[in-house]
């Protein structure tokens, strides 16, 4: 009877979750059919991509820093674990800036915007930094098919 209720809870609201079931089932089709393109067209398909959280988890254990250094600002400082982080928010999920300002604790999506831009930049000439972003794709994915 519980389950019914909460099933019914979830489907009397106008938007509809993307997926019904268990975190583990959930994430398995996230894992499966996430990284599929995203189509413009079914914004719920963003929802099926890892989530942010996610993807700062695995920053976080791939640089071995703390969350809220993630998403501490540090004024005049380069922090690579938190622009690494912003870059795989926005590459793969499309977030807007402003929505990745919010995620992350920036006021000013221009801000994001320069971050993600100067990661695009230093990819086309930084074969380490291109390593790491590959790496944590794959941990990313894999992280997803773990739970």
């Amino acid at each position: 009877m519980a389950k019914e209720d909460e099933v019914s809870k979830k489907i009397s609201g106008v938007k509809w979750p993307e997926c019904l079931g268990p975190q583990e089932f959930i994430d398995r089709i996230k894992e499966k059919y996430g990284s599929v393109k995203i189509n413009r067209e079914i914004p719920a398909s963003r929802e099926l991509l890892p989530d942010t959280k996610r993807i700062i988890d695995e920053v976080c254990r791939f640089y071995v820093v703390k969350h809220a250094e993630i998403m501490g600002k540090q004024r005049g400082k380069t922090n690579e674990a938190r622009n690494v982080a912003i870059y795989l928010t926005r590459k793969p999920r499309l977030d807007t800036f402003r929505e990745i300002g919010d995620q992350y604790k920036i006021d000013n999506d221009g801000m994001v915007r320069s971050v993600f831009e100067r990661m695009r930049k230093r990819l086309t000439a930084d074969r380490d930094l291109v390593w790491k972003i590959e790496k944590l794709q794959g941990a990313i994915k894999k992280s997803q098919e773990g739970t």
